[in-house]
């Protein structure tokens, strides 16, 4: 079972973000951007991929990537804004919905996203 965690603030957004991931076969755990508890957290769940949503979260995403900077994982950052800090080595901002990749063993879509 391919597993995404998934750092958002709960509601609509925790929501959204999981039913798209669950489109593209993740199994999402969501976790609460506090980034005292996130290191820990992904390095007992061994995810394939975080997925961070920044949507109204920004300063508590961008401190959940800085401690995750030194894990070798795949880290997806989603509605991030302009800002000066650059993203970690393992962090690609996902700017479509494209640029999640499907979790391993699940083919994609016939007509593309």
């Amino acid at each position: 079972m391919p597993i995404a965690v998934l750092i958002s603030r709960s509601g609509d957004t925790r929501d959204a973000d999981g039913l798209f991931l669950a489109g593209r076969g993740w199994t999402t755990v969501p976790i609460t951007p506090e980034s005292a508890q996130i290191h820990d957290a992904v390095r007992a769940l061994a995810p394939a991929v975080v997925v961070i949503d920044c949507r109204g979260v920004e300063e508590a995403a961008e401190a959940c990537l800085g401690v995750l900077a030194d894990l070798e994982i795949a880290v997806y950052v989603l509605h991030r804004t302009a800002t000066t800090v650059p993203l970690p080595a393992n962090a690609r901002a996902a700017m479509e919905p494209a640029d999640i990749p499907f979790a391993p063993g699940v083919p994609a879509a016939p007509h593309g996203d």
